[in-house]
């Protein structure tokens, strides 16, 4: 993991967006970006997209969606952590299903977050991550 990284010589973790829907994406960018110490690099609207995306930009943190076309969150980060086990993906999903939080942990997932959570709860489970 590359905690650390520096922007204008401020601590800073790096986060990827993964979600099909792209005012979502745009949404969770813009507040994301407005907390001190973070930084999205990057983004994808699908499972596919995500994996090579994560892979190539190797974020501190991910934030992914669950249903998506092409391929599901749950996959996607199985993908992901089959090549990079130490990637630490958040979901962030509509669904609040046990069983779909018990699939995304069995995978190696390190959070499971709803999206009617509000903002400051979202901020906050990123942040408790960055150690």
């Amino acid at each position: 993991m590359s905690l650390g990284n520096t922007v204008t010589g401020t601590m800073t973790f790096r986060v990827v967006i993964v979600d099909d829907v792209e005012w979502v994406r745009e949404m969770l960018a813009d507040l994301l970006n407005d907390t001190p110490g973070v930084e999205v690099c990057g983004s994808a609207s699908d499972g596919v997209e995500a994996v090579s995306t994560i892979l190539r930009l190797r974020p501190d943190i991910v934030l992914m969606d669950l249903k998506m076309p092409r391929m599901d969150g749950i996959t996607a980060a199985a993908e992901v952590l089959a090549v990079w086990p130490e990637a630490k993906i958040v979901i962030n999903s509509a669904y609040g299903d046990t069983s779909l939080v018990e699939q995304a942990n069995d995978v190696g997932v390190v959070g499971y977050v709803t999206k009617d959570q509000r903002p400051s709860e979202l901020i906050e489970e990123l942040l408790s991550l960055q150690v």
